[in-house]
């Protein structure tokens, strides 16, 4: 009677053990796909911030060119010559700080990307970690149950009818009918 309920026992605690330690890997792989999914999120934010940028400077631009020509209207309207001296200076530095602003709108838009895109390397890099602690928890669970076990059924054990537990020790030679004493 003691023998089946050790038994009973003890597959109790392998069953547990396993089921948790798939618990464990089932919630690993989880939050795992999370992280995997955040990351795919992350790529396509970088990827936004990158189409973002290309239309903020091309609206710029296009600001720009509006500058310039009401600058040239306004000048050819006052009667001055819009091909030369101050004309052509404002209309040469209207095109350099409106090429400058395209730069900077695509710069920021750039350095944003980059964020979200070192994020979504993060978020894969932190999904693979929690894979692998997934598994080693699950690989502890395991080996934590059949240790608790091996505790259990161990000292329950007789070897080769000698009556010594193997859990003290001493094997009597069991093992090694050879070296029996």
């Amino acid at each position: 009677m003691c023998e089946a309920a050790t038994a009973i026992t003890v597959g109790t605690m392998l069953v547990g053990a396993a089921m948790k330690a798939r618990a464990q890997a089932q919630a690993g792989a989880a939050q795992a796909n999370i992280l995997e999914g955040n990351a795919v999120l992350a790529d396509r934010a970088a990827s936004d911030a990158v189409s973002r940028g290309e239309f903020g400077a091309q609206r710029v631009a296009l600001r720009g060119g509006h500058v310039g020509s009401a600058q040239q209207a306004a000048y050819a309207a006052a009667g001055v010559d819009t091909k030369s001296g101050s004309p052509t200076a404002v209309a040469g530095d209207t095109t350099a700080l409106t090429a400058l602003d395209a730069a900077i709108v695509k710069n920021n838009a750039t350095r944003e990307a980059l964020g979200f895109a070192t994020q979504a390397g993060q978020f894969r890099e932190q999904a693979k970690y929690t894979r692998s602690a997934a598994s080693g928890a699950a690989m502890q669970t395991i080996l934590g149950g059949v240790a608790g076990a091996a505790t259990r059924t161990i000292p329950m054990l007789k070897i080769a009818g000698q009556g010594e537990d193997i859990g003290d020790g001493s094997y009597g030679g069991a093992f090694f009918p050879d070296e029996a004493d």
